[in-house]
């Protein structure tokens, strides 16, 4: 297994703990009083939750298999976009969610990754 499947595993996993650390931030945003965002906010950041399992469920499968990894790319944008939205919200609304800024950092890194298994499976 080469260094870079590797390491698209080990972002991928990351991606699972971070869609879980999402998932948990969601529920105690929405069930405070004080600190519950608006409707928006909350239905951008159930779409980063599912992103985040879906592309770390598709990472470990494209890290096994590196043919799988040029479906990873796609995903891997639109997941980036959402977070994008999702961090322009918090802003909007004053609520810092520190998570969602990693876990965009965690999907480039899979994304980088994914690109590079993606040519070492073409040679």
């Amino acid at each position: 297994m080469s260094t870079m499947r590797k390491a698209l595993k080990v972002l991928s996993l990351l991606a699972v703990v971070g869609g879980i650390d999402l998932l948990i931030t969601l529920i105690v945003l929405n069930t405070s009083g004080d600190q519950a965002p608006d409707l928006l906010h909350s239905i951008v950041m159930g779409f980063v939750v599912l992103f985040a399992f879906l592309l770390g469920a598709q990472g470990i499968s494209a890290a096994n298999v590196p043919v799988r990894a040029r479906g990873l790319l796609p995903v891997a944008l639109v997941g980036l976009l959402v977070n994008a939205a999702d961090v322009v919200l918090a802003i909007l609304n004053g609520t810092a969610v520190v998570s969602v800024v990693i876990n965009a950092l965690i999907i480039a890194g899979i994304s980088y990754c994914a690109s590079a298994v993606a040519k070492e499976s073409l040679r």
